[in-house]
């Protein structure tokens, strides 16, 4: 079966094709992709007369290159494992039999280092790609390899090894467009089982214990950063590309990881290490698994036994489009390499569209760093997102975001970016599900100054049960200086000064009030402490906030009727006079109030009241 209908005339063909071989009593499969070229030769007079007297033949106006590469994209193991089910093999006979009808499907599907060059018969030579090449090559006298040596039939034989490259990309750019098409009709599909999976993963390391599962290491190194810019470098494509060539004579040490972890394995119980490398347990989709499969076929080794092979087949496939990146597949689709980026240090937690699945470049990195060029994400494309889209973030979300930050600037000192990030961010919480600019928020409690949740705080104070569960040590790290600080107790002051409960001196408000009327108390001790300037500064502060505000309560008179709700229970601090002021000469004179004995009781001072404008003596 194959894709191709009425592909008669056409100068391309490009079909799918599943080659089924029996052996006796055993059978064996494999899907193959099938690309045709038909060429047009336009030789010079003198060329052709040299040729037609070397090969005693005429060059034939017209030309077939044929190209194999394998198709079946079960070839990648999303679950892990190293067998492959694109080789069915029946045992049922003998096993030479299966053997032989393996080999021979797997010569219609060669890995990199078995694509050869066919010349009417199988040569020694190899192509240094996952694909077979088929063409009228003029072979040497021996007919072992193509003629390199003769100087007229090496520039035939380069020119036809050069269209066997443009026919390859070619091919490549159709593959993925309907790669492109498929995924696309997917992407929603995929993404909600992205969301989905990710929340069984995290709810299942929170229901299993404290042991980690190995990570699955990767053979060769980090990437190494590049210099960072948000906008494709369009203008160096065809440079880049042109280096594929000279990658195609090095190869590449790295061996391609094939083996891709189930979930279970997947799931950590380390949060630091999902912070980095961002949890993605939906296993590969078919269309992942196909881009997989055709991109490796370009992952090359150096061609054998003549190097230069390879070199002209990379020039060809570099000519065909020289200003235009080969396709990548992201997780939001199929586009050009230099508007793909790849994962980087957790940055893809928060960025999807354009960006490389890390399992896919696991499976492919060769082809994703070489061949596409494909540049590593930055800070800069994060602050670029954010300043296009924004971002909104629950309480789950914003804690493991806060956390990502501070490990992200460990790495790399990202703070200058700080601003503006933060002027992006939402967020809700499971308390408060209103959104909230993460921009408005300046403050957190100074735990030593502030003991009691109770306590108002301005809007721009971080809730106290989100400062509970991501830990005051955390909002102090250096990394978010330059988002969240302690609330200083004078913003607080002016603050807690303009609330009903410093104003409207209702007895409903009492704990409340002498909660505050504490911790300003035990400020204005510390400041004391610190010098005699900063404690007179810090008592004219609050005596200009408060004197003039009904916010002392006072001794009520013995026998006096219980006071209601909504009853007064305060005074102004000028109308009030310390629990120990002797005012019994002027009790026939006039009626004079005490400050409440409670307030004593409580710990603040003497000394503190009269800074409030509380009088000693009449």
């Amino acid at each position: 079966n194959n894709d191709s209908n009425n592909n008669e005339g056409k100068a391309i063909v490009e079909s799918l094709t599943r080659l089924i071989v029996t052996v006796g009593d055993e059978s064996s499969s494999v899907d193959a992709r099938y690309i045709s070229a038909l060429v047009s030769t336009k030789v010079p007079q003198d060329m052709f007369k040299k040729m037609e007297r070397v090969t005693k033949k005429a060059v034939p106006p017209q030309l077939r290159v044929e190209v194999f590469l394998q198709a079946g994209a079960s070839e990648v193991d999303g679950r892990g494992g190293g067998t492959s089910s694109n080789s069915v093999i029946k045992k049922t006979g003998t096993n030479a039999d299966a053997k032989t009808a393996a080999a021979i499907t797997a010569s219609f599907a060669p890995t990199t280092d078995t694509g050869k060059i066919y010349i009417g018969f199988q040569t020694s030579q190899t192509t240094g790609l996952a694909a077979h090449v088929a063409a009228p090559f003029i072979p040497t006298v021996e007919r072992e390899a193509i003629d390199l040596v003769d100087p007229t039939l090496r520039i035939y034989n380069s020119e036809l090894l050069q269209i066997s490259g443009m026919v390859l990309r070619l091919g490549l750019e159709r593959a993925m467009q309907g790669i492109s098409e498929r995924f696309e009709a997917m992407h929603d599909v995929y993404l909600a089982e992205d969301e989905a999976l990710v929340k069984e993963a995290r709810e299942k390391r929170r229901g299993e214990s404290s042991t980690a599962a190995d990570k699955p290491k990767l053979e060769n190194g980090e990437v190494e950063d590049v210099a960072e810019s948000s906008k494709p470098e369009e203008t160096k494509v065809s440079k880049s590309l042109m280096s594929f060539a000279k990658y195609m004579a090095k190869g590449v040490k790295s061996t391609i990881v094939t083996a891709v972890k189930a979930i279970d394995e997947i799931v950590s119980n380390d949060e630091e290490e999902e912070l980095t490398r961002p949890l993605d347990p939906r296993p590969l989709s078919f269309e992942e698994r196909e881009a997989i499969l055709l991109m490796r076929s370009f992952c090359a080794k150096p061609s054998t036994p003549d190097a230069d092979i390879g070199i002209a087949i990379a020039d060809g496939f570099t000519r065909v489009m020289p200003d235009i990146s080969p396709p990548v597949l992201t997780r939001t689709g199929v586009v050009r390499g230099n508007y793909a980026r790849l994962p980087k240090d957790g940055l893809e937690a928060y960025i999807h569209d354009n960006v490389v699945r890390r399992v896919v470049l696991d499976n492919a990195r060769e082809y994703h760093e070489y061949i596409a060029q494909c540049r590593l994400l930055t800070m800069r494309d994060f602050v670029d997102f954010l300043e296009d889209k924004g971002i909104h973030f629950d309480e789950n979300e914003l804690y493991r975001f806060l956390k990502w930050w501070i490990k992200y600037n460990r790495i790399h000192n990202a703070s200058k970016y700080g601003p503006s990030i933060k002027r992006h961010v939402s967020f809700s919480l499971e308390n408060d599900p209103d959104p909230k600019a993460l921009d408005k928020i300046d403050y957190f409690r100074d735990r030593s100054v502030f003991t009691h949740d109770e306590l108002l705080m301005p809007s721009s104070v971080l809730a106290p049960s989100f400062q509970e569960r991501i830990g005051t040590r955390t909002l102090e790290d250096v990394s978010l200086r330059n988002w969240f600080s302690p609330i200083p107790v004078d913003v607080w002051a002016t603050y807690i000064s303009q609330q009903a409960v410093m104003t409207d001196g209702l007895s409903s408000d009492a704990d409340s009030r002498n909660l505050v009327l504490t911790v300003l108390c035990n400020e204005f001790r510390r400041q004391y402490r610190y010098g005699r300037q900063e404690g007179s500064q810090f008592s004219a502060l609050i005596r200009n906030l408060l004197a003039e505000k009904r916010c002392i309560p006072f001794e009520t008179e013995r026998g006096a009727a219980a006071k209601t709700p909504n009853s007064f229970t305060t005074d102004f601090p000028t109308e009030l006079y310390l629990p120990s002021a002797n005012l019994e000469a002027f009790s026939g004179i006039s009626s004079f109030r005490k400050v409440s004995k409670d307030l004593k009781e409580r710990g603040i001072s003497d000394d503190f009241l009269l800074a409030l404008g509380v009088r000693k003596s009449v």
